[in-house]
């Protein structure tokens, strides 16, 4: 069975799309949950995050960071991988990050860095995914 994500120093690492989770040092492509510190540091090549979050880490990252933002439930394809953002409902524009390699080996894997499952007043609660 493939590994879609493993732990690595950076973060959470997913090989086959060649892409970090959260990372806590500078990587070539940054998947972001959400917009806390602990969670969007500065220094990465490019990052991808849901578009609720937008306004938060375009004030977090320095002007010559290359952002990209996806509503929830739409998806962006790495090296095969098919990456989509879902509510989480921790803050607004939290993330659970789902990975998906639907072709070669029908693998997904799902995580998520904080969520909320009560019903929220700022934004939409976590759903299952």
């Amino acid at each position: 069975m493939e590994v879609l994500l493993i732990k690595s120093k950076p973060g959470l690492y997913g090989a086959p799309g060649d892409s970090y989770i959260d990372p806590h040092q500078s990587v070539k492509r940054a998947i972001v949950t959400h917009a806390h510190g602990d969670h969007a540091w500065s220094g990465c090549r490019r990052y991808w995050a849901a578009k609720p979050s937008e306004d938060l880490l375009w004030m977090r990252m320095d002007d010559d960071a290359q952002l990209k933002f996806l509503a929830y439930g739409k998806s962006v394809s790495f090296d095969g991988v098919e990456v989509s953002f879902h509510p989480a409902g921790h803050i607004l524009g939290s993330a659970q990050v789902r990975l998906e390699r639907p072709i070669e080996s029908q693998c997904s894997a799902v995580t998520t860095s904080s969520e909320k499952l009560l019903p929220a007043r700022d934004g939409p609660q976590c759903r299952s995914v």
